[in-house]
């Protein structure tokens, strides 16, 4: 049930690792680096970067030097896009049941789901492609976009 709340599906989860691979690289990378560097299998990869091309969300090109990459625009764009591409979206669940219980008058967990939803669809929604290609240690001293707002 836990994975209904966060409504992240595996294809995003291999989605967000192949970006912020991408990101961090700086320089096209091809499929099987991705994987690498990202701890996955090429082929459950290649279905995440796929639906990434197909949504504008990444860009390819092919040759000795090709692989992935993003464009600056693209760099721009917010991780909700991955998200929406990939099958998870935004979260929208109310409830842990997939029919309310409670109406949502008594939830015994007060206000977590809802609170829990708010911060993951403005993570998702502020959080930028660029964002990722910070390293683990700046993310510490310096707050992303999300967290600026």
């Amino acid at each position: 049930m836990p994975s209904k709340v966060l409504n992240i599906s595996e294809c995003s989860s291999l989605a967000l690792h192949a970006a912020r691979a991408v990101a961090r690289a700086g320089s096209p990378m091809t499929a099987e680096r991705i994987a690498g560097a990202a701890g996955v299998s090429r082929h459950h990869l290649s279905k995440a970067l796929r639906k990434m091309v197909e949504a504008g969300i990444i860009s390819s090109s092919r040759g000795p030097n090709g692989g992935f990459f993003f464009t600056e625009e693209q760099k721009r764009l917010p991780l909700m896009r991955i998200m929406d591409a990939t099958g998870s979206g935004e979260a929208k669940c109310p409830c842990m049941f997939d029919t309310p219980r409670c109406g949502g008058n008594d939830c015994l967990f007060g206000t977590l789901l809802k609170d829990a939803n708010r911060l993951y669809n403005s993570y998702f929604s502020k959080t930028r492609i660029s964002d990722l290609a910070r390293k683990q240690k700046q993310t510490k001293q310096r707050k992303t976009s999300w967290q600026r707002k």
